[in-house]
C-alpha cells in the first residue's frame, strides 16, 4: 500500500538474492477524451541486493590453552552483501547444557582483511575446560542466533588463569663483579613463555 505521496513500502523476501531489480507497474488514466484506454507505466529500479543472512564465523587454528586475555583469529563469511560489524559471544563449561553470553564489554572484535581478531576478557571466570560460540552481526541488523543446547561450538579449550610459578635459591657463591654467576631458578615451562627476566636489587635499595 502506498505511505504518502509518492512513497511505497515494500517488504523484501526472507532470503538472500544478489542482482535484483524492483519493477513497478502502475495503472495510471489515460486522457480525458472518450473512448481512450488506460495505460500501464512501469518503472525499473536499479539493480541490488537483498542480504537476509548473518554472517557464519569459522576459525582454522582454535588454540587448545587460553589466558585471561584470549585471543583468536576467526573468518567472517557473509553470504548476503553487507559486512560484518559485531560478534556476541557465549561460553559454557564442560559438562554444562547450557551457555553463558559475554557481557559486550568484555569482547571485541578488530578486522584486518579478510581475517578477524576475537578478543574475549575471561579473567574473571574460572579455570575450567570450555566451549566457545560465536554469533555475528552484519552491517544490515542480521544477527545470527543465540546458541541453543544443542548448539555445535566453534571449539573448546582449557582457560588457565594462574601466572607460572618462579622460585629462585640462594646463589652457592658470592658474586663478584666481572665473573660468572650462577643461580637456581624453578621455573614450569609448560606454562609459561619466554623470555625469563631475571631482576636484582643491592640490599639498601
Amino acid at each position: 500500500t502506498t505511505a504518502g505521496a509518492g512513497n511505497l513500502k515494500w517488504i523484501a523476501p526472507e532470503e538472500t538474492l544478489a542482482d535484483c531489480r524492483l519493477r513497478l507497474v502502475l495503472t495510471a488514466p489515460a486522457a480525458s477524451e472518450e473512448g481512450a484506454e488506460e495505460g500501464n507505466l512501469e518503472f525499473d529500479s536499479h539493480p541490488f541486493g537483498v542480504d537476509a543472512n548473518a554472517p557464519r564465523v569459522t576459525c582454522e587454528q582454535f588454540p587448545a590453552v587460553a589466558g585471561g586475555l584470549f585471543s583468536l583469529e576467526v573468518e567472517l563469511v557473509d553470504e548476503g552483501c553487507s559486512a560484518p560489524e559485531d560478534l556476541q559471544a557465549f561460553i559454557r563449561a564442560e559438562g554444562e547444557e547450557f551457555w553463558n553470553a559475554l557481557d559486550s564489554s568484555r569482547v571485541q572484535l578488530e578486522a584486518a582483511g579478510d581475517k578477524f581478531t576475537v578478543s574475549l576478557d575471561l579473567g574473571e571466570e574460572n579455570e575450567k575446560k570450555y566451549e566457545l560460540y560465536l554469533a555475528a552481526t552484519d552491517s544490515l541488523g542480521n544477527v545470527a542466533a543465540a546458541p541453543g543446547v544443542a548448539s555445535e561450538s566453534i571449539g573448546s579449550f582449557q582457560l588457565d588463569n594462574t601466572p607460572p610459578l618462579v622460585a629462585s635459591g640462594e646463589p652457592g657463591n658470592d658474586w663478584v663483579a666481572g665473573l660468572p654467576a650462577v643461580l637456581k631458578v624453578q621455573v614450569d615451562p609448560s606454562d609459561c613463555a619466554g623470555p625469563l627476566l631475571i631482576q636484582g636489587r643491592a640490599g639498601n635499595e
